[in-house]
């Protein structure tokens, strides 16, 4: 997945801790099937993000604004 979002975002690792992952996006997804497969992505790696979140709509509205992505696990 990292390997995917680094050739389609420019995504690259910042941070990276025994239960945390931080990247940096520099392209993030505009198009409209680009926001819904990422957002698909991002839960399969990461539930938690959208489901203790603002939920899925504004998740996926974020994906298209945000120049870093991050990710935890408890």
């Amino acid at each position: 997945m990292l390997r995917s979002w680094e050739e389609r975002f420019g995504a690259v690792p910042v941070s990276i801790g025994y239960d945390s992952l931080m990247l940096q996006v520099a392209r993030p997804p505009q198009a409209p099937d680009q926001l819904d497969g990422v957002l698909s992505e991002h839960y399969a790696v990461c539930p938690d993000n959208v489901d203790r979140g603002e939920g899925a709509d504004a998740y996926r509205e974020g994906l298209s604004e945000w120049t870093h992505w991050s990710f935890w696990w408890d």
